[in-house]
Order: C-alpha cells, then structure tokens, then sequence
C-alpha cells in the first residue's frame, strides 16, 4: 500500500454519505448474523448494525475519509473483515490520538521491505517517528473459554424469573465442549421450585459435571414480575497473561530492525483488549520486571527480568532491546486513557514534550549509578 499524509487541520470531514458502512453491505452482513445468537456474533456486526453504535460508526467514516481515495478501498476492506476490524480500527485510532497533537502522518510508508502503521513527522524540531500499533487478544483457547461462558450467560438469560443469579466456577477453563444447554435445563429446574412467596435464603444450588464445578447463587432483586434472568461471574484472574504482552513487543522490535538503523525512535501503541487483563502495570512489569515490596523494610523494587533492563555478564553490562523508544499505552475506557512509559536506555528517546497532556513514566533524576523514573505530566 501506498503512504498517504494524513492531515486533518479544521477537525474531522463531515460525513455526507456512507462508505464503509454503506446499505448494501449492511444487509449482506445482516443475513449472514443477525439470525445468530449474540455470543456467536462478531463484534463487527455489533458494531455496524446496532444503535448503540452509531457514534462509533460516525468516528470511523471519519478516520477512513481522511486517507486518499485509492487507500480507501483497501482500508475499507480491512475494516469490513471481522479478522481483520479490531486491529485496523486500533491503527485508525492511534492515528487519530497522534494527529490531535498537532503532528503530520504517513499510513504504511515503506521502511526497506516493511510497512509500519504510521510515520509520523512531529512539531518539535522535525524528528520523524515510527509507531507501530499492537492489539493484545487473549490466547485461543481463552478466547473459546470466553464464548462459552458468553453462550452459558446467554441462554440463561433467556430464563424469565423473580430472581439474578451470580455464578463461580473451577476450574473455568473446564467449561469448554460441556453440554451448555444441559446446564441451562437444571437451572431452569432449579428455579422453577421458588416463587414470588418464598423467597430464598442464601440458596445456591451446585453443577457437576467431570472437572466442572459450577455453583449459582440466587441474587433477590425488587420485583412483582418475572423478567429476564441477569447473571453476573465467574470471576477470571488466571486470563492475565504479561507474556503476550511481552511476546508482541519482542515480535514488533525483531521485525523492525530498520527504525534503529535509521535512527528513527521506534513507539509501540498498545491496545490490550478488555478480556486480556492487561493494564499499565502489566506493561511496567513487562519493561521493567516485576514489582517486588520487602516485608522487613516495604522499600519497592523491581526484578531483573524487565525486557529494556540492562543485563550483567561475567562483570560487562549488555544493554537490550534499545531500539525500543517508549510504549503508548492506550486503554479504550471511558473516557480514553493514555499513558506513555519511556525506554531510559533506547539510542532513539522521545520527547516526551511531544505528547503534552498525558502522564509519561520518565525519567526525573540520574546520577552515575542509575536513573529514576517516575510518572510526569508534561
């Protein structure tokens, strides 16, 4: 694909017809899921069809309008695959976050044989920058972990009672190929032995079925009627993962071996979806080794297991993984948050100037021994 400066001067093009989006493809993507039940839908479809998102959709015809005709098509085409939407949307955002400050983009200029998201030509000093998006999803097989539990809720919630149910389970993992609509038989069971005038006390009710272990717990709520069963668990702390995190990261600085070379500072945009766990101290662990607090003093240090650490051979320091200038860390909550954390070893460094109005993790003091970083507004 061609670059494509990327300039919005007066805020965003007003959209007068629909590109993306357009009509005949929304009814193509309607007979393909609307039929579905919800867990088995894309978020595509959610995203495109849905009310509710309609001001999401608004905000990408706006980001698609702003690349010239010829890359639209292809980018359209990115966003309309349901493999393919969450990345190419992440991009179009992190373009978005970059332009508001006042910077000039090209999307996918060449660099040697490689094509990284976006080059960015910066308003201090004219210091080209290379950002290169990563989308962290959870494994596979807790991305199917994830669907059945989404089918288990579902078909639940089909169930019309007097009564919420909040479920934990062990191990959650042994929910996947398990017969869910056996489960949602004995709930039904269940429940049909209470009514409006006998009202449970503290009753739970247990599933098993080989390693799954499932237990409901009935949640009172203020009602006369019956209405849709809300249902609430399980709980999933073993889905934080720093790893794949770490993996990205490695993957993107391999593959991008030509910013060093050009001495272009090199920022991985980072957007860890909601089901992976990942949070900007997941990513300080990663970069900087974990957290570790002493009982006997409750001084807080770190372990030597961060990726940018400097590493100590046979008395020499190795410096590792300099190419790497700083990590933009965006979760899409709401509102948005964006944190910087810098890389005090990279041959590249951003200024963090350059990013105003964000907390950057810094450095804000050095002597001849070692840095101290801590975070800074700027």
């Amino acid at each position: 694909m061609a670059s494509f400066i990327f300039v919005l001067l007066n805020g965003y093009n007003t959209i007068s017809m629909s590109k993306t989006f357009e009509s005949a493809w929304i009814n193509e993507i309607k007979k393909r899921y609307e039929k579905r039940p919800i867990f088995q839908q894309p978020a595509l479809y959610r995203v495109a069809v849905l009310p509710e998102w309609e001001e999401k959709r608004v905000a990408i015809e706006n980001l698609v309008s702003c690349f010239a005709e010829e890359q639209q098509h292809e980018i359209i085409q990115h966003i309309r695959n349901p493999d393919l939407f969450l990345t190419t949307y992440n991009e179009l955002i992190a373009g978005d976050i970059i332009k508001a400050y006042g910077h000039t983009l090209e999307y996918e200029r060449p660099l040697g044989e490689k094509t990284p998201d976006w080059r960015v030509h910066t308003t201090e000093g004219g210091k080209d920058l290379i950002v290169e998006v990563v989308t962290i999803m959870p494994p596979k097989d807790i991305q199917a972990e994830i669907r059945a539990w989404n089918e288990l809720r579902y078909r639940i919630q089909n169930i019309e009672h007097y009564f919420h149910l909040y479920m934990s389970a062990r191990p959650t993992k042994a929910i996947i190929g398990k017969d869910i609509k056996a489960i949602v038989r004995f709930v039904q069971n269940w429940l049909s032995t209470f009514d409006l005038n006998t009202p449970p006390d503290n009753e739970e009710l247990i599933y098993k079925d080989n390693d799954l272990i499932i237990t409901f717990k009935l949640i009172n709520r203020k009602t006369s009627h019956k209405r849709s069963v809300g249902v609430a668990g399980p709980e999933f702390t073993q889905w934080v993962n720093s790893d794949l995190l770490r993996n990205a990261i490695s993957k993107k600085l391999t593959k991008y071996r030509e910013a060093k070379e050009a001495h272009l500072p090199l920022i991985n945009a980072v957007f860890p979806s909601f089901e992976s766990g990942l949070s900007i101290d997941s990513c300080l662990d990663v970069l900087l080794g974990n957290e570790q607090i002493s009982v006997a003093t409750g001084q807080v240090s770190r372990s030597r297991k961060g990726m940018i650490l400097p590493q100590i051979q046979q008395g020499q320091i190795f410096l590792k993984n300099t190419r790497l200038s700083a990590i933009l860390f965006v979760e899409q909550t709401n509102p948005q948050t964006i944190k910087m954390i810098h890389n005090p070893y990279a041959q590249d460094p951003v200024n963090p100037r350059i990013f105003q109005g964000i907390e950057h993790f810094t450095i804000t003091a050095k002597d001849e021994i070692k840095y101290i970083m801590d975070w800074v507004s700027f």
